[in-house]
């Protein structure tokens, strides 16, 4: 397997295919050595790293699993607003449990159902938020 590096500009690495600098190793592109030692024989500024492909791979791994985390802290977070919101309704309402349980993944249902054991129709707005 071909030997890989980084080209570094000061402190800033290059992106994948030459596009700009960042200084976020996980930005970086990891370039074969013939190009990189090409890039740094025309600047003095321009120095090559050799990736150490275990660490990078690390990296990208623990970067995929806290946006996996986030999404499902995020996930979590809208259907506790969603329960929220049912539960309340429920209270609110004289809609019986089991049939909001029922429609529970529909929203346009659930108000249905909400109107017709209620008066109050202003929730209708929460029907174009995001749970």
């Amino acid at each position: 397997m071909n030997k890989l590096y980084y080209i570094l500009k000061g402190n800033l690495y290059y992106r994948p295919n030459n596009s700009g600098y960042t200084s976020n190793i996980l930005d970086a592109g990891a370039y074969p050595q013939e190009h990189a030692e090409s890039c740094a024989k025309h600047c003095d500024e321009i120095r090559i790293k050799p990736v150490d492909i275990n660490t990078h791979n690390q990296l990208i791994i623990d970067q995929i699993k806290d946006l996996a985390n986030r999404i499902q802290k995020d996930n979590k977070a809208q259907l506790t607003a969603k329960e929220f919101f049912i539960q309340n309704e429920i209270e609110r309402t004289a809609a019986p449990r089991d049939l909001i349980e029922d429609y529970a993944y529909d929203l346009d249902v659930l108000f249905e159902i909400f109107d017709k054991y209620s008066d109050y129709k202003a929730l209708k707005f929460l029907q174009h938020e995001q749970f």
